[in-house]
């Protein structure tokens, strides 16, 4: 799997229920759910002549102090000469309901073999910096800037900047996809939509939700890149819950289409 494939899927995935209040101080809660897309390849390089389809699987649940994310992301690239390659990505995480604590286990496999595998924890000090501690390929210690956050504080600050009618949100966020795993991002927001109106069956449970559209650009911190490394627009229910979206590669791009939504049951 290219490195490209390495997303911070959990930045967009993992679902947000935001409780009634003013939104300024409203409370933004995890709300369980399983959700299914299927990917289906947008846009391609010519000169790459790159074919891609695949599936994305998650998985959100309550554990009391925190809440676990499992993703599988499962692709078939197929280049000019025919050649097909499949990759299996997974990640599954744990993120304390304070911000403060994450652990982490990625592992991607191509064409059947293990090409990368990151294990870890990191955690939050007081005065906004950070500490990452993996044990998988091998002991190492990383810092975090100050102002780093989690994936679901990531999507929870997203959700305010809405709520608030925020255009742009710049925030700063560690996925846990190993070394090269903190980003610099730059998220657009655009009007919300009509509340959704239940004719499509998928969405069922989102009846009467309202959305936003969301663009997010991924800048890998630590080379200090000018360009994004990638793109991620999807829309967003105010329960937290994507619809369809776009993963944008720069030299191709795939859309997401939700095929499967069960929403589970709350956990404490």
């Amino acid at each position: 799997m290219p490195c490209q494939f390495r997303v911070a899927l959990v930045l967009v995935f993992a679902s947000l229920l935001a409780l009634p209040a003013r939104a300024a101080d409203r409370e933004i809660v995890l709300a369980p759910h399983r959700a299914v897309y299927d990917l289906s390849q947008t846009r391609g390089d010519a000169n790459a002549a790159v074919s891609v389809r695949g599936r994305l699987a998650i998985e959100v649940q309550d554990t009391c102090e925190g809440h676990t994310t499992n993703q599988r992301f499962w692709t078939e690239m197929q280049n000019a000469e025919g050649n097909t390659t499949v990759s299996d990505f997974s990640l599954s995480s744990w993120e304390s309901k304070d911000g403060k604590r994450f652990r982490f286990q990625m592992r991607n496999e191509v064409d059947g073999e293990t090409t990368e595998e990151y294990t870890g924890t990191a955690e939050l000090m007081a005065d906004g910096t950070g500490s990452i501690a993996m044990t998988k390929p091998e002991a190492a210690a990383l810092d975090m800037p100050q102002g780093t956050v989690f994936p679901n504080q990531h999507l929870i600050e997203l959700i305010r900047h809405a709520l608030a009618g925020d255009r742009f949100a710049s925030i700063r966020v560690f996925d846990g996809s190993g070394e090269d795993g903190l980003f610099e991002t730059g998220g657009t927001i655009g009007n919300a939509f009509p509340p959704e109106d239940g004719s499509d069956p998928v969405v069922a449970p989102l009846k009467g939700l309202r959305s936003w559209p969301f663009r997010v650009a991924f800048f890998p911190l630590l080379t200090k890149a000018e360009e994004p490394q990638y793109e991620i627009g999807f829309r967003m229910y105010e329960n937290g819950v994507s619809g369809d979206l776009v993963l944008d590669y720069q030299s191709y791009a795939l859309k997401g289409r939700l095929v499967r939504l069960e929403m589970l049951p709350a956990g404490c």
